[in-house]
């Protein structure tokens, strides 16, 4: 994961397009992308259920 507080995306790409933070952040109010690419709101990488526990390793 890039940007937010790890401050560490300087581009990605967005419908298509690849873009600087600012213009994210500025035009399309995104601030993380994952490898490089940024999805819509309706994007899900997966479903949980409140209290249960998840463990992402990388």
């Amino acid at each position: 994961m890039q940007g937010g507080a790890t401050g560490n995306l300087s581009k990605a790409t967005f419908e298509g397009e690849e873009c600087d933070l600012r213009d994210l952040a500025l035009k399309e109010s995104k601030l993380w992308a994952f490898n490089g690419n940024i999805e819509g709101y309706g994007f899900s990488i997966n479903e949980i259920a409140i209290g249960e526990l998840v463990v992402i390793k990388a």
